[in-house]
């Protein structure tokens, strides 16, 4: 009899925490958070989650005892609301964070640049201090997670005598992640 109470135990202890891990990642995800989280600050955070998902469902259902949460929170009503809670706090607080946050981006800057710029002319750095410029024909990440870039109509910056000039290098040129310094948007002016 006790190991069947110790199991249902530990699974209303399961019901209680996983809503605020799922609170948790929703909020990381919508806030666009661009750091990353020791597991230890995910546990905390979620934990924290966990206890603010808990207490509308508290509220809601007037929980008035331990032994009163542990025989109804397994109540697969109570556990579908407790799960909506905390998605709804999720999106909730990540939605608020992220309208706060409206200069950060979420996502691959590498995928946000190509689709912003496809076909814009942009200049592009290489590791050996040489500067190409051209319009922005492909840019690509493979399964390997391998990113390449290809200018068209790309020319090459040549200095002689301090003085600029740019030298075609054909119809395009291709470029590894590997090889790219820095790319920024160009014009005339």
């Amino acid at each position: 009899m006790t190991d069947t109470a110790s199991i249902t135990e530990a699974f209303a202890f399961l019901i209680l925490i996983v809503p605020g891990f799922i609170t948790f990642r929703i909020l990381s995800w919508r806030a666009s958070f661009e750091f990353v989280f020791s597991d230890l600050l995910i546990i905390l955070y979620s934990l924290i989650f966990s206890v603010i998902d808990f207490i509308p469902l508290a509220l809601h259902y007037n929980f008035q005892s331990i032994t009163d949460l542990e025989t109804r929170i397994l109540n697969p009503k109570i556990i579908l609301v407790y799960f909506a809670i905390a998605i709804v706090i999720g999106f909730v607080l990540g939605e608020i964070l992220h309208r706060r946050r409206r200069n950060v981006v979420s996502g691959s800057v590498w995928t946000n640049f190509a689709f912003e710029n496809i076909g814009d002319w942009i200049q592009v750095y290489t590791n050996k201090d040489v500067v190409f410029r051209g319009w922005l024909k492909l840019m690509a990440t493979h399964e390997s997670h391998k990113r390449e870039l290809e200018l068209g109509e790309a020319e090459v910056l040549e200095i002689v005598n301090n003085k600029k000039t740019w030298r075609s290098v054909g119809k395009s040129i291709l470029f590894t992640e590997n090889d790219i310094a820095r790319i920024t948007l160009w014009s005339d002016s």
